[in-house]
C-alpha cells in the first residue's frame, strides 16, 4: 500500500509514483496534482519468485515531482518459513524394458508419479507428508517408493524429488472420464506454521475389462441328449475392446475365445475368425456385448463334468501399433459351467450296535444309501449276508467253535428301506436307510455285508454298491485276552480316556469321525463305565457305535454304557459326523468327551479339535501364460519350405527329388497343425472340477419302522436279553459351549504387503484387497497387481488362525506379477504386513508345492500363521499351472 502526502499548503503539480521493482502492478493511478495537505493512497502487487532465497523480500518506492525524487520508502516481507512448492514431473507405467515410460496408463496396473517438493524458506520444514487425490476413486492411495526411507524433513531452500506408486481401479463405474486430473498435495510445518502446496496433472487412461459368460442347456443333460452351448462376451470397461479386420491378424489386440478341453475347442473352431474381428464398445454404449451363435452337440458318457472358456482382447490405436506397444494393453477373463451329465451313483455305509454283542443279545444293523449321482435312483434292493471268518484255535490248538454256521440260523435277507418324504425315486444328495434288529446267534467272528442294487431314472443305467462291518460276538468260550501287568497301575482308580479325529481339517459338509478310547488301566474290575459326548451344534451326528456295551444318541448327546470292564479292557467308541453346512469358516470345533465309572468316581475327559476351512473346491488360479514353443514350430516350417524351394530350383528334377520335396511339405504341414492345436489348447490356469456336495440329512425312522423294530424286540426271548447297566447320576460337568462365530476385525487402516527379499517386485508395499467366495471359488477377476486376502480365512488373529494371501505369479506375456519370485523365499526370510500404523513382521518357516485342490492349506491353525499362495510348475503339455506354491510364515517373535 502506497500513501503520498503533500506536506505544504500549496498545490504541487507533476507528481509521479515509481516502484523500483518493475514487476509491481498498480490497481490505480496516482493523481498528478496534490492540493495542500492532501493524502492519496494506491495499492500494488508483485509475485515473489519461486527460487527467491533471501531472508526478506524488500520493495522500495519513490515519489517524484517534475521527474526529481523528493522521497523514498521501503517495505519488507519476512521470508523465513514462507512455504513449500510441489511440482509434478511425470506420471508413467512400466514397459518390458523395465523403464517407467509407458503411456497412456492402463487401469489395474502399477502407476508411478514423480514430483518435486521445494522448501522456499530459511527455516526447515518438518512433518512432511503428501497425498494423492484421484477423481471418482477416493480409495486409491499413492504408496511411497523413493527415496528410502521416506524423508519427512526438508532443509532450508532444499528441493527433493519423490516417487510414489498407485493402481487406478478397473471398470467403467470407476472411470467416468478417461482423462481425469489428479492432484498431489504436500503439507508440513515450518517455523510453527503449517505450510502446504499442490499441483495437478491431467492423465490419459485405458480401461480394459472383458467378461465372458458360458451357459449350457439343459443343466443336467442325459447321455445322448443334445446340449446347447452359449457364450456371451461383454465389455465392462470404459475403453473399446478388440480390433477389426483392418488390423493385421497377428496383432494381439484381436479378440480370442479358447476352451480348456478339446470338445469345446472343436465347437469354437468355426467361429474363431469371426470372434477375432469383434470390437466391443465401452460399457453402457450400444454394441458393448456380443453373443456367439449357439453351438450344439450330443452329450457323451465320457464328457467332462465341466467346461472352462477364456476370453482375451486388447486395445488398439495406430500410435500404439507404430510404437510396438499393443502387447501391453490386454485383458482376459474366464468362466466355468458345469455340464452335469446325468449319471446315477450311490454310496453305501453299514454299522452295527453293538459290534461286540453277547450271544443272545439284541443287535441292530443299519444301512445308509446315499444318492451321490445327478439323477434319481429307483428300485433299490438292499441284501444282507453273514459270512463267517476263520475259526479261533484254543490253547491246545483245538478249534473251540464249529467251522460251520449254527444250524437253523438266518444267513441272508433284505432290508426294508425308508425314504425321505415324497420319494422314491431317491433324489440326488438324499439318503435312504434301513434298520434290521435280530438276536445274535453267531458264536464266532463274522462279516456282515450289505449289497445294494438299483436303477437310474430315465434309463440312465444301473447302480450297485456294497459295504460291510466285522462283528465279534462274545461267548462263554471266548478266551480271556492276556493283559501285560506292566500296563496296569495299582494306584489308579479311574478309567483313562483319549479322543482323536479322522482329520484335523474339514470344510462345511465334510465328514469327521471322532474316535474315543476308554481303558480300564487299573488292577480292579469296573462294573460299568458311562461315556458322554456332547457333540457341538456345529456338527451333525450321522451315527455312533461302540465295540462293547450300547450307545444312544439323543439330540447332540451321545451316551455309551460299557458294562463290566476287567483290568486292561479297552472300549472304542466311534462317532460319525459331518460339519454343519451353516457353519461359516474360519472356525475351530472342539469336541469333549467325559467318562465316569460306577461308584461315584471322578470323571475323566478328553477333547479333540477340527479346524474348518472355507467351502471352496480349489485354490485360486493366479497365473496367465501364452503358448510356448510356437516360434520353434514356425522356425521348423520355414526350414522345411526353404529346403523344398532349393530343391525345386535345381537345374534338373528327378523322381527322387520330387519325393524329397513331398517329405519336406509333409513336415511343414505337421508343424502348422501342431502350432494351431497348441494355440487353441493353451490356457492360463488349470480349472478343477468341484464335485457336488455329498452331504445329506438323515431323517428319523418312520412310525412304521419303529413299530417293526418294537415287534422284533418283543419277540426276543427274555433269557437272551442282556441287562442294561444303570447310568450313574448326572455328575458330568458342563461341556464346552459352541464357539462364538469368528468376527472379521474392522481394518485399522489400509493394508499392505512387503517382502524385502523380492525387491524387484516389491519396490514398494503392495495394497491388500479382499477376495470374496463366489460359487465355491475365490473370485480373482479384480486381483490385478494387488495382493488378495482370501475370504473365509482369519485376519492377523493373535492366538490362532491362518491369514492367507494370494497374488498373480504373472499377468500375461512379459508382465510378471507380485509373486513372480515367490519361489526364492527360504526359511528365515522376512515378510512384513502393515495395517494403518500397525506393522507385523513374519518369518518364513516352510515352502511346498501342492495340487490345486488342496484346500487344507487355507484351514485355520492352532497358532497364528501367515500363508502366501501362487501358481507354479507350468505344464507345457496342457498349457496350465499344475501346482500351487505355498509359503508358510509365523510371527517373528515366535520363530
Amino acid at each position: 500500500t502506497f500513501q503520498v502526502r503533500n506536506l505544504s499548503t500549496a498545490a504541487i503539480n507533476n507528481v509521479t509514483l515509481v516502484d523500483q521493482n518493475p514487476a509491481v502492478t498498480f490497481d490505480a493511478t496516482l493523481p498528478t496534482t496534490l492540493n495542500g495537505g492532501e493524502t492519496q493512497s494506491v495499492t500494488g502487487s508483485a509475485l515473489i519468485p519461486a527460487n527467491y532465497a533471501q531472508p526478506t523480500f524488500d520493495n522500495t518506492a519513490e515519489v517524484r515531482v517534475g521527474g526529481i525524487t523528493v522521497d523514498t520508502s521501503t517495505a519488507s516481507v519476512d521470508m523465513q518459513g514462507t512455504g513449500i512448492t510441489l511440482t509434478i514431473v511425470s506420471v508413467y507405467q512400466q514397459s518390458t524394458t523395465g523403464q517407467w515410460d509407458l503411456t497412456p496408463l492402463q487401469t489395474g496396473d502399477p502407476t508411478r508419479i514423480v514430483f518435486e517438493i521445494q522448501n522456499r524458506g530459511t527455516n526447515p520444514v518438518t512433518g512432511l507428508s503428501y497425498s494423492l487425490t484421484f477423481p471418482n476413486q477416493p480409495s486409491v492411495t499413492c504408496t511411497h517408493v523413493a527415496p528410502l526411507p521416506q524423508p519427512t524433513t526438508l532443509a532450508s531452500l532444499e528441493t527433493r524429488q519423490f516417487t510414489c506408486q498407485f493402481i487406478p481401479l478397473v471398470g467403467a463405474a470407476n472411470n467416468t472420464t478417461l482423462t481425469p486430473t489428479i492432484q498431489m498435495t504436500a503439507t508440513g510445518t515450518s517455523n510453527g506454521q503449517q505450510v502446504t502446496d499442490d499441483d495437478t496433472e491431467q492423465i490419459t487412461l485405458v480401461d480394459l475389462q472383458i467378461n465372458i459368460d458360458l451357459q449350457i442347456a439343459p443343466a443336467n443333460p442325459q447321455v445322448g441328449q443334445t446340449a446347447t452351448y452359449t457364450i456371451i462376451l461383454s465389455n465392462q470397461g470404459a475403453s473399446p475392446l478388440g480390433c477389426g479386420a483392418s488390423v493385421a491378424s497377428n496383432r494381439p489386440c484381436h479378440m480370442t475365445v479358447t476352451a480348456g478341453d478339446a470338445i469345446l475347442n472343436a465347437l469354437l473352431a468355426p467361429h474363431t475368425a469371426t470372434i477375432a474381428n469383434v470390437v466391443l464398445n465401452p460399457s453402457g454404449q450400444a454394441n458393448s456385448s456380443y453373443t456367439l451363435p449357439a453351438m450344439t452337440r450330443q452329450v457323451q458318457a465320457t464328457d467332462p463334468a465341466s467346461h472352462t472358456v477364456t476370453a482375451a482382447a486388447g486395445y488398439y490405436t495406430a500410435q500404439l501399433e507404430s510404437n510396438n506397444l499393443l502387447e501391453f494393453y490386454l485383458t482376459h477373463d474366464d468362466d466355468t459351467a458345469d455340464l452335469g451329465v446325468a449319471r446315477p451313483s450311490i454310496s453305501v455305509t453299514v454299522s452295527a450296535n453293538p459290534t461286540n454283542p453277547m450271544v443272545g443279545q439284541l443287535i441292530q444293523y443299519r444301512v445308509d444309501i446315499t444318492n451321490n449321482g445327478t439323477v434319481g435312483v429307483t428300485n433299490l434292493i438292499a441284501t444282507w449276508q453273514i459270512n463267517p471268518l476263520a475259526a479261533v484255535p484254543g490253547a491246545e490248538g483245538i478249534v473251540l467253535v464249529s467251522g460251520e454256521l449254527k444250524p437253523g440260523q438266518q444267513t441272508t435277507g433284505t432290508f426294508t428301506l425308508n425314504y425321505p418324504p415324497n420319494e422314491p425315486p431317491l433324489l440326488p444328495n438324499h439318503v435312504a436307510w434301513g434298520v434290521l434288529s435280530k438276536t445274535e446267534d453267531q458264536q464266532r467272528q463274522y462279516l456282515f455285508r450289505v449289497t445294494v442294487v438299483g436303477d437310474g431314472v430315465s434309463g440312465s443305467g444301473q447302480v450297485t454298491g456294497s459295504a460291510d462291518t466285522t462283528i465279534t460276538p462274545i461267548t462263554n468260550t471266548t478266551p480271556t485276552p492276556t493283559v501285560d501287568p506292566s500296563t496296569l497301575d495299582p494306584n489308579a482308580v479311574e478309567p483313562t480316556i483319549t479322543k482323536t479325529t479322522s482329520s484335523d481339517t474339514a470344510q462345511p459338509g465334510g465328514y469327521i469321525t471322532w474316535t474315543i478310547t476308554i481303558r480300564n488301566g487299573t488292577t480292579r474290575v469296573m462294573t460299568n463305565v458311562v461315556m458322554r459326548d456332547a457333540v457341538p451344534d456345529s456338527m451333525v451326528i450321522e451315527s455312533a457305535s461302540t465295540t462293547r456295551g450300547s450307545s444312544t444318541v439323543e439330540g447332540q448327546l451321545v451316551t455309551v454304557t460299557t458294562g463290566m470292564l476287567n483290568p486292561g479292557d479297552t472300549v472304542t467308541v466311534t462317532i460319525n459326523s459331518t460339519v454343519s453346512r451353516d457353519l461359516v469358516p474360519p472356525a475351530a470345533i472342539t469336541n469333549s468327551a467325559c467318562a465316569v465309572r460306577d461308584g461315584g468316581g471322578a470323571q475323566v475327559c478328553a477333547d479333540a479339535t477340527v479346524n474348518v476351512a472355507p467351502d471352496v473346491g480349489e485354490l485360486p488360479a493366479t497365473g496367465q501364460r501364452l503358448p510356448d514353443g510356437l516360434g520353434a514350430l514356425f522356425g521348423s516350417l520355414g526350414i522345411a519350405l526353404s529346403g523344398a524351394l532349393m530343391i525345386l530350383m535345381s537345374a534338373q528334377l528327378s523322381n527322387r527329388r520330387v519325393l524329397i520335396v513331398g517329405v519336406f511339405l509333409l513336415v511343414a504341414l505337421i508343424a502348422v497343425v501342431s502350432a494351431i492345436s497348441l494355440l487353441l489348447l493353451s490356457n492360463g490356469d488349470e480349472k478343477e472340477e468341484i464335485p457336488p456336495s455329498q452331504v445329506a440329512v438323515v431323517s428319523s425312522p418312520t412310525p412304521s419302522e419303529e413299530a417293526a423294530m418294537a415287534e422284533v424286540i418283543e419277540e426276543t426271548p427274555a433269557a437272551a436279553k442282556t441287562p442294561v447297566p444303570t447310568i450313574p447320576p448326572d455328575i458330568f460337568d458342563d461341556f464346552p459351549p459352541t464357539p462364538t462365530p469368528y468376527v472379521v476385525p474392522t481394518p485399522a487402516g489400509d493394508r499392505y504387503l512387503m517382502i524385502p527379499k523380492l525387491a524387484e517386485q516389491f519396490e514398494a508395499p503392495i495394497p491388500i484387497i479382499e477376495l470374496p467366495i463366489v460359487d465355491r471359488r475365490w473370485d480373482v477377476s479384480g486381483l490385478g497387481f494387488y495382493v488378495g486376502w482370501l475370504e473365509g480365512t482369519t485376519w492377523m488373529s493373535p492366538d490362532w488362525g491362518n491369514t492367507v494371501l494370494v497374488a498373480h505369479v504373472q499377468l500375461g506375456f512379459h508382465n510378471p506379477g507380485p509373486f513372480w519370485a515367490l519361489h526364492n523365499l527360504e526359511p528365515g526370510d522376512e515378510i512384513i504386513v502393515t495395517e494403518g500404523d500397525i506393522e507385523r513382521r513374519f518369518t518364513v518357516i516352510s515352502t511346498q508345492n501342492v495340487p490345486p485342490d488342496d484346500w487344507t492349506v487355507t484351514a485355520p491353525t492352532d497358532g497364528p500363521t501367515l500363508t502366501l499362495i501362487t501358481c507354479t510348475e507350468w505344464d507345457r503339455s496342457y498349457g496350465v499351472f499344475s501346482k500351487r506354491m505355498v509359503v508358510r510364515a509365523v510371527p517373528a517373535d515366535a520363530s
